[in-house]
């Protein structure tokens, strides 16, 4: 190899050396962004089902519905539709070889109370979860005060019970 393409393969090379490290400091700049709602609605836009796990340990296939500031509704292969606080889920996991960023700012203040108060127009039955993700009461939604859900325990007409909505990370309704 004479000096000219010596000197042009090391050009070559140090090219692609700078290349490889401009592309693992972008991948890096982009994994320090994340946030659990942008990863969310990440997946939400791909419309593809992930697994999902409650910090309680319940595990459970999802697909992503719609997101916010501190809320997510998914959506698992048996039709029960989940309102869960962000504080809820311990993990994501997004279909084997995908990969989901979630470097981006989601700007929708729609808070916890807001869908509970959406939802609970309906008068569902649903199953009322703690904030460790755990089902702790199955009741009839009825309305939603200030900081308060109204609810009548496993249906019943004259028998009801009030949640403090700050003591609930999620609803479950069939």
């Amino acid at each position: 190899m004479n000096g000219i393409e010596h000197f042009a393969a090391a050009l070559g090379a140090d090219r692609s050396a700078r290349d490889r490290a401009r592309q693992r400091w972008l991948e890096r700049q982009s994994a320090e962004s994340s946030s659990m709602a942008g990863i969310l609605l990440d997946l939400a836009e791909l419309e593809e089902s992930a697994m999902f796990s409650l910090r309680s340990g319940r595990r459970f296939g999802a697909r992503v519905g719609a997101v916010g500031d501190e809320i997510t509704m998914l959506e698992d292969s048996d039709s029960n539709r989940l309102l869960l606080r962000h504080s809820t889920l311990a993990s994501v996991r997004p279909q084997a070889g995908r990969q989901i960023t979630g470097d981006r700012l989601v700007s929708r203040p729609f808070g916890f109370d807001d869908a509970l108060s959406l939802v609970a127009e309906d008068r569902p039955d649903a199953s009322l979860l703690d904030r460790s993700g755990q089902a702790v009461l199955f009741a009839r939604l009825m309305s939603v005060g200030v900081d308060v859900l109204t609810v009548r325990p496993n249906g019943r007409a004259r028998d009801e019970m009030h949640v403090a909505t700050d003591a609930i990370g999620g609803i479950v309704t069939t």
